[in-house]
Parts: C-alpha cells; structure tokens; sequence
C-alpha cells in the first residue's frame, strides 16, 4: 500500500511539473501574440511606447529559460505540496498625449517619426491629428516631406510631462528666404472638463507674414485674445454660441482694421483650437496659401481645403461719353465713382462664371449694362467698358473683355498690350520712331494685340491702316517701356470730338497692372487782354474766382490753364467786385488756346460796345526762320484797314475791320509795318507805321489799339500797335 502510495504521489508530481509547463509556454505564445499586435497597432497609430519590448518571466532559453524548470525543479520525493511563485507585473510608464498639427504654407506634405517610428504619414497643411497616447519623458521627433524619410526638415526632442496634453504644430516655411523658419511649435493643451454652458477656445498665431493680431467678436463688442504675435497662444472660456470671429491689426483699443472673419459656433462642454494659418499675402509669398482659420477639436481635423482656382479681373472705363460707374460682381460693389481712362488694379475672384453690372455712380438701379463674364483659374482679364451710350452711338456701350499675359519677362524686356477703343476711329497701324519699327497692324474697334519688346523710349504712333503701315499719322506719344513690365495702352476717346456727343479727345491711355487713375481732363488754355481804351483797370473773375487783377490798358497776361469746358467770365473795375462791366460764358475746347480781349468802350456814347472779344490762338509749332504774326484790330474809332510792310511791297492784311483779326507766316526779320486805310490796291494812307521785329519759331499777336483821334474821344489813348509774344519753339 505504501508503495502504491509513493507511485501515486510520483505520478501527481510529474503531471502538476508538466503542466506547468504547458502553462508557461501556452503564457509566453499569448503573450508574445499580444506584444506583437500591439506593437503593430503603435506603430500605425501610435509609434511609441514602452510596450514595445514586454520582459515575460519564464519565457527565456537555459537554466530556466523556455522550458518552465529551475536548478530547484527535482524528481526528489517528498511528502508535503510546496506553493509556486507568484510573478510581479511589470508598472505601467506614465502616460502624455500628443497630437500633430501642420501649419506650415509653403511646406509639402509630412510624415511624422516618433522616437524612429512612423506615427502621422501624408499629413497635408492644415491637418491636424487625433491624440495619440504616448509615455511621458523625453522623445525625439523627426518631420520629413510625404514619403522620403532620409530627408529630415526638422529633427529635435519634445519633452513630455505626465496626464498632458500636448500640440505640436509644424509652422514656420521651408528655404533660405523664410519669414520664420520652419520648426515645430510645441503648445501644452487645457482639455480639462468644462460645464454645458461652456466652450473653450485656443487660438495659435502661425500666420508667417502676418503681424501681431486682436481677436474680436461680434464686431469688435466683445475682446477675445490682445496682441497674439506669430508663435504665440492663448486660451478663453467663453459662453457656448455662435460667434462672428474678427482678425484685426494689434491695437491698443482692439479696434484695428479687420484683415478676416469668421462665423465659429462653439458648442457647450467643448476645447476647440484655432490656428490663424496661411499667408496674409500669398501673391507675394512662395506658395499660393491664402489665409484662414482652421478650427479643431480633440479629435483633430482634415487638411486645409485646396484653395478654389481663381483668376484676376480688372476694370477699364473707356467709353467716352458715359460718366463715373460703379462696377459690381455676383451683386457686390467691387469699384465705385470709376472714372473715364482710369483702370482698376487686379481683383481676385472664384473661377467660374460672374454676373458684372456697371450702373451710374452712385445710382444702382440705372444700369447701363449687365451680363456674365467666365472666368478660368490662374488667368488674368481686363473688362475694358466701352463703346457709347444713347441710341445714335458709333458703338453699342459694352464690356470687352481680353485674355492678359502678365507672365514673367527678362531684365531686357518690356510687354506692351494695345486696344482699340475709340468708337469714332477706323482701323489702324501702330508704329515707333518713325514708322522704322511696326508694332502693331490693322486693328480694330475692340481689338487688341500684345508684343514683346525691347526696354526703352519710344514715340509711338498712330496711323490710319494701310498696307504697308506707312498712314498717315493721327497721333502720336512718347512712351517709356521699363525692362520687366506689362503695359496696357488703350486708343481711347474721340478722333472728332466737335462731331460727338461729348467732348473727350483722342488719347493713348496707358495702365501697367497696378492700373492708372482716371485720364486727365481735357484743358485749354486762355489769356486776357485789356484793349478799351476808356475802361479803367480791371479784375478778371473766371467761374467767380479772380485769376487777374488790376490789368491795365494793352496789358497781355499770361496764359492760364482751365478745364476744357464753359466758364463764366466776369470782367470789373479793379478792386470794385460789384461794378461788373461784362459778364458771360466762354468755352474753351480741349488743347486749344484763346484770347479774351476786353474792347470797346464804356459809356451809352461809345462807338463800339465794350464787350470781350475771344479770339483762337495759333500756337503750333513754326519753322525756325519763320515768324507767325497775327494782327487785331481793336481800335473803336477806326476804319477796316490794311497792313503792309516794306514800303507797301509785302501786304500782310486786307481789309482788316473793327474785331477782325488774320495770321500770316512771314520770314523772321526786322520790319516796317504800316496801317493804312483800306483800299482795293493796299496803297491807302499811312495811318501809322512801327517798327517790329519778328524772331525764328515764334509766334506774335499785335493788337491795333488805343484811338486814331483821341482829342475827339472819352480817354487820352493814341493809337498804337501793341505786340505780344504769343509763343516760341
């Protein structure tokens, strides 16, 4: 029996020996399984942890290493069951959380390593990730462009404190020319609970070409976060609700100009981020990142959406007779008070097709055209407003619309863009310098052309079109084309203003692609002459201002430059505004001179009426060994008369009568002019002679004034003949 005993207590032990090592390998293969997957799960989602290496008891080769035994494991009989060993578990590490935000604009899509494994792949800007659970401590993280992770853009160690939160956002651009260089931005996050009535919200400036910033909300009523520079962050609980979100420049009354908004709806119990992203300017940054702010909440957030392809759009306003426009969009005021020659800069816009309105300034509801323009993405366009309006009109008041190549040009190089929009011109050839250089040839009313040339001056040419561009040229217009530049030269205006319904000359307007204010206004210019030989000095007024004052008899002012329009022009006694002694319009038409000469005389008995005689000047370029003489006749007691020179030899006036006036073109010298009376043959009685001397390329005015018999008259004013010059080359 005792034998059998032993056998029986032989046979337990073995089995309880054998099964515990099946137990034990049956542990370390499930353990080794879970290691496995877990390690595999980390490595996609998380990439971390210190489950990566799990040390197993029992589960080694040798000495107790794989097979369950030890040195005290025997065959050794014995009579009483020992307890076996219970294994301590291994403490878990302390555990932070991270998440991964990129920020940067100009930066491709990252991968992000954690302490050498791939935790975030592909991510795109704007993205902002889920929060991984990682151990607290010290880990290296390493940022390289989407799929290439020998090419690290940053490389650095984050330090981790237990039960944080953190953020680390990739901000910053990448190259030499950076705003900010690229690196990440470590933010710490308050995730901690908040009430149902609460939301907060982190706001992170990553903006790299933007200044300090205020963030408002509500239009300014209620102050968010004062003066977040780039790189920086702040935090503010505030009441669950929607929200209008207003960037402005950093003021101290918070009151700055508002660079965007935006309408956020924070929901109760809910932390959300705001990272104020982008660049403020991306026509001028390296990567076309418009600014925005992109919102997350703890579970992260997609990319940035791709921005919409856009075009360029600007607005010309060439047709002659209609006045200042506002110009507007899909119903949105873009330009206001536009007016004739002047053209927009460029303005952005969706891609796609846009509704254009252009009213009268000031006046939405009388729209003088409306239709839709297409716009495609990366393409520039000016909307050239043209033609006339009214029903007698050359041409119908339209949009042109043209294609514009704004693309980059050499340092030698200029690019020059003509259209044709004068709606009373034929077709015509442009050419420079002469006609040696042909820049265009043939075009049209609503057409245009472009060519590329070389930087420089040149005196441009506009001719009527013919076969070999050698018309006659109806204008011409020193330009200077930079190296480098896109300019756009509209033929705008009238050829025959005096033939049109409004009086807007002929001109070569010229916008590079910031634009060109309005055209000039059509000026001329007029002088005055005080010929009545009994009016006291005078003032002149012109439009109720005084441009003259205190002009004595034969004085002849200089020229003033006026608007070309219709003026009022009052004449006076000098200092005695009340006692007008004329008053009436005169108009003066674009580019063209006059003269107002004050003749006649005061008083009921007055042989001729005082009043001004307006007369139009010559002043056109004369050949330098020739003289232009004009001469007026505005004596008020003499007959017509003729004027001769040289003994009677040259007969330079016929029959010359009171307020008659002539020009004539004589070889510059030194004469002897005579007034005569008039005569047919020109050999009447030398009334008076004068001595005059005539300059090369220079034009004259000689008034033939004062009294012939001035005993017999109201003022002691022989007569005279009283010279201006009237110009010089």
């Amino acid at each position: 029996m005792k034998g059998f005993t032993r056998e029986l207590r032989h046979f337990r032990d073995e089995f309880e020996s054998d099964l515990r090592k099946l137990l034990t390998v049956f542990h370390c293969q499930i353990q080794v399984s879970m290691t496995d997957k877990l390690t595999t799960r980390r490595k996609l989602l998380v990439g971390i942890g210190a489950s990566s290496t799990i040390a197993l008891a029992g589960c080694t080769d040798g000495d107790g290493n794989g097979n369950g035994t030890t040195e005290s494991d025997t065959d050794t009989e014995t009579e009483t069951d020992t307890e076996t060993a219970t294994d301590t578990p291994t403490p878990e590490p302390e555990q932070a959380r991270l998440r991964v935000a990129h920020m940067s604009p100009d930066a491709p899509n990252v991968d992000v390593y954690v302490d050498g494994s791939a935790v975030l792949e592909g991510v795109a800007f704007g993205a902002v990730s889920g929060y991984l659970s990682v151990s607290a401590g010290d880990h290296d993280v390493e940022i390289t462009p989407a799929g290439t992770p020998d090419t690290a853009v940053f490389s650095g160690t984050v330090t981790l404190d237990p039960d944080t939160d953190y953020t680390v956002a990739a901000i910053g651009e990448i190259g030499d020319d950076a705003d900010q260089p690229f690196e990440p931005l470590v933010l710490a996050d308050d995730n901690s609970e908040l009430d149902e009535e609460t939301a907060r919200l982190q706001a992170v400036h990553t903006s790299p070409d933007a200044p300090a910033v205020d963030i408002t909300a509500n239009g300014g009523a209620v102050t968010l976060f004062d003066g977040v520079a780039y790189g920086q962050s702040g935090t503010v609980e505030v009441d669950a609700g929607t929200y209008t979100v207003e960037i402005r420049g950093d003021t101290e009354d918070n009151d700055g100009d508002i660079v965007a908004s935006y309408e956020l709806t924070l929901e109760g119990g809910t932390t959300y981020s705001a990272f104020a992203a982008g660049y403020l300017t991306p026509d001028d940054e390296p990567a076309n990142t418009p600014f925005d702010l992109l919102v997350a909440t703890a579970d992260g957030r997609g990319p940035a959406p791709e921005p919409e392809p856009e075009g360029r759009l600007r607005v010309a306003h060439m047709s002659p007779n209609a006045p200042n426009v506002d110009v507007y969009v899909d119903g949105n005021a873009v330009l206001e008070d536009v007016a004739f020659g002047a053209v927009s800069g460029y303005l952005s816009v969706p891609a796609g097709d846009h509704d254009v309105t252009i009213t009268a300034a000031g006046d939405p509801d009388t729209e003088v055209f409306t239709g839709t323009v297409s716009v495609e993405g990366d393409t520039d366009y000016t909307i050239s407003a043209s033609g006339e309006l009214g029903d007698d009109g050359d041409r119908p008041f339209q949009p042109l619309v043209f294609d514009d190549d704004n693309s980059e040009l050499d340092d030698e190089t200029a690019r020059l863009k003509v259209i044709h929009a004068s709606p009373d011109a034929p077709a015509v050839d442009i050419t420079a310098n002469g006609g040696a250089v042909t820049l265009f040839d043939g075009v049209g009313y609503g057409q245009s052309g472009t060519v590329d040339i070389e930087a420089g001056t040149y005196t441009v040419e506009i001719r009527g079109d013919t076969e070999d561009n050698d018309g006659d040229i109806v204008a011409s217009y020193e330009l200077t084309l930079e190296s480098g530049t896109v300019y756009t030269a509209f033929a705008a205006g009238y050829l025959t203003p005096d033939d049109e319904p409004a009086n807007t000359p002929f001109d070569l307007l010229v916008a590079t692609v910031d634009g060109r204010g309005p055209a000039p206004e059509p000026e001329g210019r007029l002088r005055v002459a005080h010929m009545s030989p009994n009016a006291p000095n005078v003032d002149v007024y012109v439009n109720g201002d005084a441009v003259l004052e205190d002009v004595a008899f034969g004085a002849v002012s200089s020229y003033l430059t006026v608007p070309a329009a219709e003026h009022e022009i009052e004449i006076t006694a000098a200092g005695d505004p009340d006692t007008s002694v004329f008053s009436g319009p005169v108009t003066v038409a674009p580019d063209t001179d006059y003269t107002v000469a004050a003749t006649g005389e005061l008083g009921d008995d007055a042989d001729q009426p005082f009043e001004p005689l307006v007369l139009e000047d010559d002043n056109s370029e004369v050949g330098s060994d020739q003289s232009r003489l004009r001469v007026v006749h505005v004596s008020p007691d003499a007959p017509a008369v003729d004027v001769t020179a040289a003994g009677g030899d040259v007969v330079l006036f016929d029959g010359v009568p009171y307020g008659g006036s002539g020009y004539v073109e004589v070889a510059a010298n030194d004469y002897t002019v005579e007034i005569r009376g008039d005569t047919d043959t020109n050999d009447g009685e030398v009334v008076a002679d004068f001595d005059v001397s005539l300059g090369g390329g220079t034009v004259y005015t000689a008034f033939a004034a004062g009294y012939l018999t001035p005993d017999d008259e109201p003022a002691d004013e022989a007569f005279d003949l009283l010279v201006a010059q009237d110009s010089t080359q």
